[in-house]
């Protein structure tokens, strides 16, 4: 077994008031528990944004957009935005979709941050 933490940021241009995927979909593999740790979504229009992990049928996973400011944590990159702090735990093989539901239909970068702790299974490769 072995263990680590890590992070993953996927981004995707978002012209659309309606819910939109932002970057592709997260595999876990097999041999893998991930606890997730903490979430965090841009996109200059606000909104609301979620994951999805089918794994966990009765999760709703709706959160409010932390930031509007470019490609930072901040409008100022000083970390004022809210880092949405979570605990839950996803067995692999599992998916992890992230979206967003901007309040405005204006084309722009939607950026979704991740971080979780993987846990291996078995004997460490």
């Amino acid at each position: 077994m072995a263990q680590w933490s890590d992070s993953i940021v996927n981004s995707s241009t978002v012209a659309s008031a309606s819910e939109s995927q932002i970057g592709s979909t997260i595999s876990i593999p097999n041999n893998q528990d991930w606890l997730i740790t903490g979430l965090w979504w841009q996109h200059s229009q606000g909104g609301t944004a979620r994951i999805s992990i089918p794994q966990l049928s009765g999760m709703r996973g709706v959160y409010m957009i932390n930031s509007e400011g470019g490609d930072s944590l901040s409008p100022a990159a000083d970390g004022s935005s809210i880092w949405y702090n979570t605990n839950f735990v996803v067995k692999g093989p599992a998916n992890i979709e992230l979206y967003c539901t901007p309040t405005a239909a204006t084309s722009d970068v939607a950026y979704a941050m991740m971080n979780y702790q993987v846990t291996t299974k078995g004997s460490a490769q």
